[in-house]
Parts: C-alpha cells; structure tokens; sequence
C-alpha cells in the first residue's frame, strides 16, 4: 500500500481500504486458481520471522530506490502479512478494530499482538477489554504480550526487558518476548525481528 501510495494501512482511510481491497483481490485470484487447476488454493497471514527481513534485504539490493522497508542496515524489515506497523502512533482500539476487520477475508493464520511491556494489568480492566474484543470487533485471533527477564545467575524473574539484571547487575540477562506466535529469546531473533521488538508500541493499558 505504502509503495503504491505513499501513505501506510493506518495513516488514512483511502489507505486502509486499498489493503482490504488487495486483500480481497487476492482472496479472488485463489479461488479462481482453485477452480482452473481443480487443487486448494487459500490465502494465509503468515509467521514471517525470517521472511520479513530477508525480503527487505533482497529488495534493497535488486531496488534500492523503490524498496521502503522499516529499520535500518542488516536489520531492515517488513510488516508482517496485513499488519498495521507495530510502533504506528495511533490508539489501541483503533488498531484492533481496523486489523480484525481483516481477519474475516483470509482463510488463516492471523493474530492482533497487544504488546504490554513492563506493565502489571489491573485483572478486571485486563478482562473488561478482552470481552470488547471477542464481543465488539471481528478480530478472531489475538495475543498480549508482555517481555519478561531471566537471570541464570540468581534465578529470578522479571518483568520488562533487560540485559542487565537488575538484582545482582548480571550482563548474561535473558530476555524473552513473542516473536510472532509464540515466545522466543529475544538474543535468538534475527536482525529484522531485533530491530521490530526495539521498535514495538507497548500500550500503556492499566496501572
């Protein structure tokens, strides 16, 4: 959408409504596909760790004046599948909204992350908004996230992500958070991934 143009999935409607339509174009061409060839054809949003940083990669190289990935150096990325970029500027109930309006068009595969950070969710404000999720929007498929810290010297645990421990001044910290679907140590990502978890927008949910 961005290279098409100018603008990203959540910096205007025209915008936003031109991914849904190639979404739903390309929904089409899969069906199409399934009827000539008499074999399924679908179309998923995918994992990508490795994915969105090597097809940057490969774009800066082959078109460097036209490649707009996200990042910098060895480290550039893209977002994943219909994804809104994940330290966009924009409210949390907007991106929920906007990205589970997707959900309903692809055969799979989907995910809206709530990253959280440091933060320790009120139970009842955590649940609250939940059920408008599930309840009021059409995402189908969503994940908080929150980063925590393990010390292998001292063997505790904490919340938020720190090399350094903050109990006995360790630098061998682990931290982990979601990398898509799942929790990985965030030293194990690749330099795309590295660079996208630096860059998420953790909310500032609850006190």
């Amino acid at each position: 959408v961005q290279s098409l143009t100018g603008e990203e999935l959540h910096h205007s409607r025209s915008a936003y409504n031109l991914g849904k339509r190639i979404l739903e174009y390309m929904v089409a061409k899969c069906n199409s596909m399934t009827e000539k060839d008499g074999k399924s054809y679908s179309l998923w949003e995918q994992p990508a760790e490795s994915t969105a940083n090597r097809l940057a990669r490969l774009d800066i190289k082959h078109f460097p004046k036209k490649a707009i990935p996200q990042g910098t150096g060895s480290g550039v990325y893209y977002t994943n599948s219909s994804h809104m970029r994940y330290d966009a500027n924009i409210p949390l109930s907007e991106r929920i909204a906007k990205q589970g309006n997707y959900h309903p068009i692809v055969s799979g595969g989907v995910i809206s992350h709530i990253f959280l950070g440091e933060q320790n969710p009120d139970i009842q404000g955590l649940w609250e908004l939940t059920k408008n999720i599930c309840l009021n929007t059409n995402t189908a498929y969503f994940a908080y996230t929150i980063d925590f810290t393990y010390c292998p010297h001292c063997c505790k645990m904490f919340r938020g992500g720190t090399f350094t421990c903050p109990r006995c001044g360790s630098e061998d910290a682990k931290v982990y958070s979601r990398i898509t679907g799942y929790y990985s140590e965030v030293n194990r990502y690749n330099k795309g991934k590295r660079q996208e978890w630096e860059a998420r927008k953790r909310e500032k949910l609850f006190s």
